[in-house]
């Protein structure tokens, strides 16, 4: 009896026609979300959750013939895609056999979720295979502004609407939860500038972002970044994020008149020649990451020092959600987050804590399908106390 092959449960059986044919350069992916379904919550997601926390916790390797399976799947899928393009299947090999599949390979025998999700669905892309290594931030990020990113031969592209990269910007819900994230920050920025404007400063409006690996959104949605006068600092403890960024920008960051510091938030946070300096601070998709023994409050109140009076900070917390924790597991990204267990939870775990901070917070909640998959909040500093210590 033959083996049923596994089906990715929220792929299309059919490109819808205005997408056929079609990339991200022709499309944007914002104004092809309406053309996709919803997809099921946990359905696709426990698969992937529970072979990685097999590899994690419990210590198993993915079996070697999935490994074997899944590069004779992708050198497959690259000579059917550029079968009429031999000079871009050459560059496509060079990458992926000198560049992509070393590391991947490595990775996937000590992750059988993201050998699993790869065999199933995500070696139909000339993109993913070197995307899912880094993490999804900058790239899903990017995505949303200009459709593009590097493909496994690292030339910078626009991404074909039948390549399953797709998959995870238009039809990711995480996805979708991270780009309102951002756009409720970006609204407070916006704001912020607003107010120095309207104050009479003159100069740039020093923003500090904490946790360098969302830097993209400044150019996602339309945002008027390149007609503002900011001056940013961007702090990561992670080195390997500026390579990762380099994924999503075709210059150097210090060409985007952007300060990039490796370093610890907190100490740069609590260095007194930073302090009451930024009027605002952006922390997004850190807290989520400190959540017990007072680690939140502690990591706010760092950060709030650097706040200048009269400004915000903007921060999240991030949910129990499916897609979150398949990301976290089975893909790129750390997987000691701490999410909350609910929307309720988190909000009222947030206003205990800017009670004792002595701040004011207003919050949104990103939303898939009426699921909240994450909380944005702004904390507004006093303009004329400091917070509590």
């Amino acid at each position: 009896m033959k083996k049923k092959q596994y089906v990715y449960p929220s792929m299309p059986e059919v490109l819808p026609e205005c997408l056929k044919g079609k990339t991200t350069k022709d499309v944007h992916p914002r104004d092809a979300m309406k053309y996709f379904p919803k997809r099921r919550a946990w359905g696709d997601a426990w698969r992937y959750i529970l072979l990685s926390l097999a590899s994690e916790k419990l210590g198993c390797r993915t079996p070697e013939y999935l490994i074997d399976q899944v590069r004779s799947k992708i050198l497959a899928y690259l000579n059917e895609v550029n079968k009429d393009d031999p000079q871009r299947l050459k560059r496509d090999l060079k990458g992926f056999e000198n560049e992509v599949w070393p590391e991947l390979s490595e990775t996937m025998r000590g992750n059988y979720g993201m050998a699993q999700m790869v065999n199933d669905y995500a070696y139909r892309s000339r993109f993913l295979p070197r995307a899912i290594l880094v993490g999804a931030q900058a790239v899903l990020l990017e995505l949303f502004h200009s459709g593009r990113t590097k493909s496994v031969s690292g030339d910078f592209e626009y991404i074909p609407y039948d390549d399953a990269m797709i998959e995870m910007i238009v039809w990711e819900p995480i996805s979708l939860v991270m780009y309102e994230r951002n756009k409720f920050s970006q609204q407070h920025l916006l704001k912020a500038y607003q107010k120095f404007k309207a104050d009479g400063s003159e100069g740039d409006l020093e923003v500090l972002f904490c946790g360098a690996g969302l830097l993209p959104q400044l150019r996602t949605n339309g945002f008027p970044a390149a007609q503002m006068s900011l001056k940013i600092t961007a702090i990561d403890m992670d080195k390997r994020n500026l390579t990762n960024l380099k994924l999503v920008y075709d210059k150097d960051i210090e060409e985007y008149g952007v300060q990039y510091l490796f370093m610890d938030a907190r100490d740069y946070c609590n260095d007194p020649k930073n302090a009451n300096k930024y009027p605002f601070v952006e922390a997004l998709g850190m807290l989520s990451y400190y959540r017990w023994g007072g680690q939140t409050e502690a990591l706010l109140r760092d950060f709030l020092k650097a706040v200048a009076p009269g400004g915000r900070l903007s921060c999240d917390l991030q949910l129990m959600e499916p897609h979150l924790l398949r990301c976290a597991y089975s893909m790129g990204w750390k997987s000691n987050l701490f999410p909350d267990w609910c929307a309720w939870t988190a909000i009222r775990r947030m206003k205990k804590i800017c009670r004792k901070l002595g701040v004011k917070m207003k919050y949104s909640r990103s939303e898939y399908l009426r699921h909240a998959a994450g909380i944005n909040f702004v904390l507004y500093k006093p303009a004329m106390v400091s917070h509590r210590h």
